[in-house]
């Protein structure tokens, strides 16, 4: 089997309406989707994260001319040889893209899952957490909108939610006091400020998310501040989680080393796909750190998170009372990713099945594709 064509769909659609987290209003959505097809008719799909023009020229240009002829079943020698091409400027995320394509085409070719070739399908259903409630409106200090959405989503069967703050301290305690009061004492919720404060900020907003019981506090502080991170999280009962905005493994490997986060989180679109978000994962058990894949924007996406996770032995289901393994599920408008959609993950009752299809076991439509094309 030989890859026979690699082709990138640099997709964009409008919201409704518009939200914003701490780092600016999105007025769109938009992803690059990556085909790759072997020489048996076979596709195999995968998402990439970043400029989206960018990351298209650079699979087409950069990469495309690596793979043609190749056996996509060596997707792991690929990456390797991929990450050459990183050191000359090639984004990450382009990479991920395509390494996350030929995992959906080694899958199809073997007619097993993604998660079974990771090791096995460790669990049949996961439990995903909405990430929403962004800030719609324009009066900072009203809660209406925050409150109908909250109800929402508890009305969408989600289980668990995470909510954006970095809008000041006093404005996010008033935000997630609310939504505690809507969601109750019990309801897992998880805060992410998308690196948005400093220490002593994130340390003043750390405190009060202790009272209120929250899971995780994600991003509170510039990535690059492993010290910061690990100096918070020593002072703080919340969890701290982060590394969505990482790519490179050796920042993977210092982070969980040097215990700066409680919780990892990988993108497989942006850290560089499945192939370096599963060597991840195993670093992060041999270190105890919890690995929860990020996912955001596309359907893809959401489908290599859902077999990252399935695919990972981190949470035992052998125990005598098994924990429900979460996944991130993006709850924000995006007409784009329902409409390109033919089969893939449903949320039903509060949880999301692990697929047994070959691949990824997603279905794309290409009509929906060609029409939101960037020209």
């Amino acid at each position: 089997m030989k890859i026979r064509n690699v082709k990138a769909f640099p997709i964009r659609c409008d919201v409704q309406t518009p939200f914003t987290s701490a780092t600016g209003w999105r007025k769109t959505r938009g992803t690059v989707l990556v085909e790759v097809v072997g020489d048996d008719g076979i596709s195999g799909w995968g998402e990439a994260m970043g400029p989206l023009q960018t990351i298209a020229t650079a699979i087409e240009e950069d990469l495309k001319p690596l793979l043609m002829g190749q056996n996509p079943l060596d997707a792991g020698l690929l990456w390797e040889r991929m990450q050459v091409r990183r050191t000359k400027g090639t984004p990450p995320g382009a990479i991920g893209g395509v390494d996350t394509a030929l995992w959906d085409l080694k899958g199809k070719a073997l007619g097993v899952p993604v998660c079974r070739l990771m090791g096995g399908c460790f669990h049949k259903t996961l439990h995903p957490y909405g990430t929403a409630l962004f800030y719609h409106e324009t009066d900072w200090d009203r809660l209406a909108a925050l409150e109908e959405e909250t109800r929402e989503l508890l009305q969408r069967g989600f289980r668990a939610i995470k909510m954006k703050v970095g809008f000041g301290i006093s404005r996010d305690i008033r935000r997630i006091t609310r939504v505690r009061e809507i969601v109750g004492d019990d309801f897992p919720l998880m805060v992410d400020a998308n690196q948005s404060y400093n220490f002593s900020a994130a340390l003043k907003l750390g405190s009060a998310l202790d009272e209120l019981g929250i899971d995780w506090f994600e991003e509170p502080m510039a990535w690059q501040s492993l010290s910061a991170y690990r100096e918070l999280g020593n002072r703080l009962k919340t969890p701290i989680a982060g590394g969505e905005v990482e790519t490179s493994m050796m920042g993977f490997v210092e982070a969980v080393r040097q215990k700066a986060v409680q919780i990892i989180q990988p993108d497989p679109a942006l850290c560089g796909g499945i192939t370096p978000a599963g060597h991840i994962a195993s670093v992060a058990k041999a270190f105890e750190v919890a690995f929860m894949p990020h996912v955001f924007d596309g359907i893809i996406g959401l489908s290599a998170g859902l077999h990252l996770t399935a695919g990972v032995s981190h949470y035992a289901d052998w125990t005598l009372i098994p924990r429900p393994v979460i996944l991130e599920w993006d709850a924000t408008e995006n007409p784009m990713r329902d409409r390109i959609v033919v089969q893939g993950p449903e949320l039903k009752n509060g949880t999301v099945a692990v697929p047994d299809t070959p691949g990824l076991g997603i279905e794309l439509d290409r009509e929906a594709i060609q029409s939101f094309l960037i020209s």
